[in-house]
């Protein structure tokens, strides 16, 4: 039995690769994501949640305008999970999976307090 002739970009003495075959899988306990660098430490792999998660944070410092920057967060943040864009690395997909749950997170409570203010100083200046 003879193999096949190898396709373009097989390296010469290698094994060539078979027509039409499945992809071969990896080891077990290997990943087809690269290990996490050091600059996804610092730099999100996905600025939109990123963003959710500032802009959030934002919100819940600046109780006053909480109830602008809460519902931008949570709008972002939904955005960020649901386009998936995430990283090459591991660890730049949880880091901004976390980051747009955080967003969501303090985007609701920045404008669940941002209402109340809100609402409460209206009441005061209706009432006397």
């Amino acid at each position: 039995m003879s193999l096949p002739p190898p396709l373009p970009g097989d390296a010469p003495g290698e094994r060539p690769r078979r027509y039409g075959g499945a992809t071969p899988r990896p080891p077990p306990g290997a990943s087809s994501v690269p290990n996490a660098r050091v600059i996804d430490g610092l730099l999100p792999t996905d600025p939109i949640a990123a963003a959710s998660c500032w802009v959030g944070l934002f919100g819940l410092m600046l109780c006053a305008v909480g109830w602008l920057l809460g519902p931008v967060a949570i709008a972002l943040g939904i955005m960020a999970l649901r386009k998936q864009r995430f990283a090459e690395s591991r660890f730049g997909r949880n880091a901004s999976i976390a980051r747009a749950w955080i967003g969501i997170s303090s985007g609701s409570l920045a404008l669940v307090i941002g209402s109340g203010l809100v609402a409460m100083s209206l009441a005061q200046r209706v009432g006397g």
